[in-house]
């Protein structure tokens, strides 16, 4: 955590907060953090929380560092992932409520670092666009499975918070979207032109689906309620996202 703390600070912030360099900083973490990792043998491990570190640890590289290494890195969290089943709602194996719900959320993470490193990179994701079709996003806030029968007795109906699934839900169709807009087909304007419509399409239907997620959240919810507004916002830049990734594919990276 303390590594993806640094990862997201700036340089000023570093220097006048911590008195560091955040470069002096990050090497400094990385190399704490890939230590302790490596003695959990994060390779061939089953444990859940060993994996959800290592991810971490992907996103902090992702956030910082513009080298093929958390690439790399991530494509082997995928395959670590999957060896885990994480990408399915009903594993092999008896799992309760809260493991399922971690390994949900840990997947949908894993999914949306891999749509960032197709951004990053300028290439098609590792993951296909149905990725997250078997996953059954919960109707409940994560955080209820952490209170006790007084804390639910005095809950307020109308409270809200980031770990509401309607973030899920939102950020899934976000990541649907972007994948199938086939980032094969790579600049060439006579492909990109002959599909513009069914393209920008793609955006559209993201645009209205959202919608009617956050349409379905303000029935129940105060439209004026900051997570609201913030999935309003997130929805909003997704969709003028798409749209650009629709009319005007990414370029590969030349260093990838």
């Amino acid at each position: 955590m303390s590594y993806m703390s640094i990862a997201t600070l700036s340089d000023n912030t570093c220097s006048h907060d911590l008195g560091l360099s955040r470069d002096l900083l990050l090497d400094r973490y990385y190399n704490l953090t890939e230590r302790a990792l490596k003695l959990t043998d994060y390779y061939n491990t089953d444990d859940l929380t060993v994996l959800q570190a290592f991810v971490l640890f992907v996103a902090s590289l992702q956030a910082h560092d513009q080298s093929r290494r958390s690439w790399t890195m991530l494509s082997l969290a995928l395959r670590i992932s999957q060896s885990l089943f994480l990408e399915k709602s009903e594993p092999p194996f008896p799992v309760t409520p809260l493991q399922r719900e971690m390994r949900s959320r840990l997947w949908h993470t894993i999914c949306l670092l891999d749509v960032q490193a197709s951004y990053d990179r300028g290439l098609a994701p590792m993951l296909r666009a149905d990725c997250l079709k078997s996953q059954v996003i919960p109707a409940m806030n994560f955080l209820d499975y952490f209170m006790t029968l007084e804390q639910e007795d005095s809950l307020s109906p109308e409270s809200t918070s980031l770990a509401n699934p309607l973030f899920l839900m939102v950020i899934a169709e976000g990541q649907c979207a972007f994948r199938s807009l086939d980032l094969s087909v790579g600049t060439d304007p006579s492909v990109v032109g002959a599909n513009i419509h069914s393209r920008l399409q793609i955006a559209i239907n993201f645009q209205k689906e959202s919608q009617t997620m956050l349409d379905g959240f303000s029935l129940t919810k105060d439209p004026s309620d900051s997570v609201h507004l913030f999935l309003e916002k997130i929805a909003y830049v997704t969709y003028l996202y798409l749209q650009l990734i629709a009319v005007n594919p990414m370029q590969l990276d030349r260093n990838s």
